[in-house]
């Protein structure tokens, strides 16, 4: 577990613009079968895990595309289609 930073986009009226919000102590849990290196995409369940004051851990897991390059890299493609290099080599 390590801490996570999230930015994003605010539109209002008066203000606009690029905001971020760390959560002190986070983890994602990436599951894929059927993964081969430099192979296409497979989907696969992603659980985001935030925990707060007092022991609180609220989690949420979405299905999305993930995929190993040929360097064994493990990436997760994100809702807007980008793939993101999770940092882990298998």
């Amino acid at each position: 577990m390590g801490s996570c930073t999230f930015v994003f986009q605010t539109n209002g009226d008066l203000i606009s613009g690029i905001e971020s919000v760390t959560v002190p102590s986070c983890s994602l849990l990436v599951r894929a079968n059927n993964v081969n290196p430099g192979g296409g995409q497979v989907n696969g369940p992603v659980t985001l895990s935030l925990s707060g004051g007092a022991g609180t851990v609220t989690s949420n897991a979405v299905t999305l595309p993930v995929l190993l390059n040929s360097n064994n890299e493990l990436f997760v493609v994100n809702p807007g289609g980008q793939q993101v290099d999770m940092g882990i080599t298998v």
